[in-house]
């Protein structure tokens, strides 16, 4: 049921057929119960659409966090960044650290292909992530400029305390690896 409130699509769409239906049997009926239950299905519709803006989902938290830390990197906030590592993990951040200094980041863009997954029962709440990106960057030295660099990445990340989503593991591969259907959970 989470996903009504991740998607206003599907309320719209039913929202709007059935206001239609409804709307086309009071033109050819001319009865007022139609055109009273028309206007209950918009407002319906409305307050539903309205709710989905609302209310963020856990899913929708981790999708955000993944957003701001490709933001902070393409800004070269690479210490900002790293502070999206999840506390029990301290070599990640590390390890963030090491590799992200390597470079200097114009352009990080998250790909269509993001797939989230949210476990809350597990203690600590954990979710995976995996999706493809493509960086714009070039190295420190100068010497490669403006490369784009096309990864497939995989995420584990753990809810702390504050309720914040934190980085735990991380990998990255060949780019064809988000294509195939097959590889995908």
């Amino acid at each position: 049921m989470e996903w009504i409130f991740e998607d206003p699509v599907p309320a719209m769409i039913v929202g709007g057929l059935t206001a239609a239906i409804l709307g086309g049997g009071w033109i050819q009926t001319g009865r007022q119960p139609l055109l009273y239950l028309m206007i209950a299905v918009i407002i319906f519709t409305v307050a539903l659409v309205i709710v989905e803006r609302l209310v963020v989902t856990q899913r929708e938290r981790v999708t955000d966090t993944l957003f701001e830390i490709a933001r902070l990197v393409a800004k070269n906030d690479i210490e900002a960044a790293s502070g999206y590592a999840y506390s029990g993990a301290p070599q990640i951040r590390q390890a963030a650290i090491a590799e992200l200094s390597l470079y200097h980041f114009q352009a990080v863009d998250i790909k269509r292909n993001l797939n989230v997954k949210v476990y809350p029962d597990q203690d600590p709440p954990k979710a995976t992530a995996d999706f493809n990106v493509v960086v714009t960057l070039g190295t420190r030295d100068g010497f490669i400029s403006e490369r784009r660099v096309p990864r497939y990445v995989e995420l584990t990340m753990y809810r702390e305390a504050d309720g914040q989503w934190r980085v735990a593991d991380y990998a990255h591969d060949d780019p064809r690896r988000g294509w195939m259907v097959d590889d995908r959970p």
